[in-house]
């Protein structure tokens, strides 16, 4: 900590006292120059080991000197045209400063070293800076620079780097809402850490699925992995991980409605959650506890804390969505005791949430209108602050806000009408462009460009027209490897013909076969209609609902749901 000391005021004093103050000052500052001078002059010659020392021995006791070691690391490396050296004295910068200017340093890294192919960068620097966005709860471009570390552990074969950043992509879907694609990397890598005895990463592992299978609603499961992860915690003597297994148990125990076990549990693990000041996890505890009474009707104690919760998110501005429903309850508790300006101040508390949510979580989008949408709640806030400044309100401002309520309405319903237009014109278009589809028939092109033998080639592209005739794409476990051995080639091979043959990549050319099936059915079957998306998606080989309908739309330009409908339109007529 750095403690800043200022002169007293000199209210009387001789001024020859004060021109030799200024005098020495002058002096001091110039000696100061000087040195700082000499100093640099002296760090220039000064070899990588010697200004790595001197950065870790002033780091604690001079940050600035340490810094300018730091960033002689990098001139001295720009110099010799070393991108390793240079890579790690801006490391060294990052490491150095816990400002904005950390992600400044990782980015000059990437910069440098994104085409020299290195065993290390831009690989931490990906890494690093994925951290340092998940902090900050910009949870898009934390997944962005996870996807980046991806590329680089599997490119450099980093099989640990690999898994971690796997777990972290599942952290961030289901943070982001996707539980049943975060469970399916969750369960991939618990079976990676069962085998590398990691015991803080199996911990978080277990935790993560009980935590996921929660929810999913499926409550026996998230009790499986909790009891399994209170039996580890105590094995490997990790309290602290007991006591979050124990509050995810109580949250459990909540939504199972057995309360007072939920009570007992989650009352037990605050004290621990408080003391490692981990405040989302902590707002989670208390929003459950406030849950829990206030389905036992213990309204005082319900709001007690509701008002933690509120609290937490007041200080951090970050609240998991889950726990949006705070407001909503309190907004309910004083509608019920027509208290106005405490209404109000939730109202305002809920909208500022849901902005924050809407900027971080694309799936909230669709449940925001579910119990207190934006326009209702507008409205609403509107109403009440001019309740509170002029409660004799007159007949006027009831014309006014049935005609803008009209108003609203009308343009609602043009926009629906221009909707469900726009939505019947692609799908005629569509349809027109599909009028003459030929499955498992090609064209055989050659390309003498591909490094591949014409006989291979012509093998292949066989090969791909009895897959695509025999409908091989609806199994959901067909891979690039298993597909090339089914054709007698290698993977590489294969991807390299269907890049350059059905100019896609491999996912999507059979995404898109299963989509061209789906259609194919749901056009002549009237009884595959009435299945639901999710039947339908499995039924054409899709592993879950959202692969298949953004596959869908990326196609069609409709969502499966209004192509469906609007077949159904076009046969009853």
């Amino acid at each position: 900590m750095s403690i800043e000391i200022t002169a007293k005021s000199i209210i009387r004093g001789k001024l020859f006292f004060v021109f030799i103050t200024m005098f020495l000052y002058s002096i001091s500052s110039y000696c100061q120059q000087d040195y700082n001078f000499q100093l640099k002059d002296s760090v220039s010659v000064k070899s990588y080991d010697e200004l790595i020392d001197a950065i870790y021995r002033e780091k604690d006791s001079n940050i600035g000197l340490s810094r300018l070691y730091a960033k002689s690391y990098v001139n001295k490396g720009k110099k010799e045209n070393d991108i390793v050296r240079i890579a790690e004295g801006f490391n060294f910068l990052a490491y150095l400063n816990k400002d904005k200017f950390r992600l400044d340093y990782f980015d000059s890294i990437i910069k440098y070293t994104q085409n020299k192919n290195l065993k290390d960068q831009p690989m931490t620097a990906y890494v690093y800076k994925a951290y340092s966005y998940y902090e900050k709860r910009n949870f898009k471009k934390a997944l962005d620079c996870y996807l980046k570390t991806l590329y680089y552990a599997n490119k450099n074969n980093n099989k640990n780097l690999l898994e971690e950043t796997k777990f972290n992509i599942g952290l961030i879907k289901s943070r982001l809402g996707y539980y049943n694609e975060a469970l399916n990397i969750f369960k991939e890598s618990l079976k990676y850490n069962t085998n590398h005895l990691d015991n803080h990463n199996y911990l978080n592992n277990l935790y993560a699925l009980a935590d996921t299978y929660r929810h999913l609603k499926q409550s026996d499961s998230a009790t499986i992995f909790n009891e399994k992860g209170l039996k580890e915690s105590l094995a490997k003597r990790d309290t602290i991980m007991y006591q979050y297994f124990l509050l995810n148990e109580g949250v459990n125990q909540s939504q199972k409605k057995n309360y007072q076990n939920a009570i007992n549990k989650i009352s037990k693990s605050l004290p621990y959650i408080e003391f490692a000041k981990d405040e989302p996890n902590l707002a989670m505890g208390f929003y459950f506890l406030g849950k829990t009474y206030y389905e036992l009707n213990e309204n005082e104690k319900a709001k007690f804390y509701l008002k933690r919760v509120d609290t937490i998110f007041s200080r951090t501005l970050d609240l998991h969505p889950e726990l949006r429903n705070t407001y909503e309850l309190l907004i309910g508790y004083y509608e019920k005791e027509k208290n106005k300006e405490k209404q109000l101040y939730y109202i305002k508390k809920l909208l500022k949430t849901d902005s924050i949510l809407n900027s971080n979580y694309k799936y909230l989008s669709l449940k925001i209108a579910k119990d207190y949408d934006t326009p209702k709640l507008i409205e609403e806030r509107n109403l009440i602050i001019n309740q509170l400044e002029n409660r004799n309100k007159s007949w006027l401002y009831w014309i006014s806000s049935l005609s803008l309520l009209a108003l609203i309405l009308c343009i609602a319903l043009y926009y629906n009408y221009r909707k469900q237009k726009n939505i019947k014109v692609k799908f005629e278009s569509y349809i027109k462009s599909q009028s003459v589809k030929t499955y498992g028939k090609s064209n055989i092109k050659q390309s003498s460009g591909l490094s591949i033998s014409p006989e291979i080639q012509k093998s292949i592209l066989k090969g791909l027209q009895i897959f695509e005739t025999e409908k091989g794409y609806l199994d959901n476990s067909i891979s690039l490897n298993s597909l090339s051995k089914k054709l007698n080639t290698n993977a590489s091979y294969l991807s390299k013909m269907v890049n350059f043959d059905r100019e896609k990549s491999f996912g999507r050319y059979i995404n898109e076969l299963r989509v061209d099936y789906a259609i194919e059915k749901l056009t002549i079957n009237a009884v595959f209609r009435k299945y639901s998306i999710k039947a339908i998606s499995r039924e054409v080989g899709f592993n879950n609902s959202e692969s298949f309908s953004n596959t869908f739309y990326q196609k069609t330009g409709l969502k499966p749901s209004y192509f469906i409908k609007q077949l159904e339109n076009k046969t009853n007529k």
